[in-house]
């Protein structure tokens, strides 16, 4: 049996959210390596947030 239209559009996103996934990994880790340690509370909590937004809003798309 085929995929419906439903199960690609999924796919689609899934494959999307990993892209964003493996270019935002490797930002992050040399966020961390190259910034002075005394920003670095500022950085994590806004990356924390971006993080959380990105994950609820991936759920959400493969949700709808």
């Amino acid at each position: 049996m085929p995929p419906t239209s439903r199960a690609k559009d999924r796919f689609r996103l899934v494959l999307v959210a990993t892209g964003v996934a493996i270019v935002a990994i490797p930002v992050i880790i040399a966020t961390i390596v190259l910034v002075p340690r005394r920003y670095l509370d500022s950085i994590f909590s806004k990356w924390g947030r971006f993080t959380l937004v990105t994950i609820f809003f991936a759920a959400y798309c493969v949700k709808t």
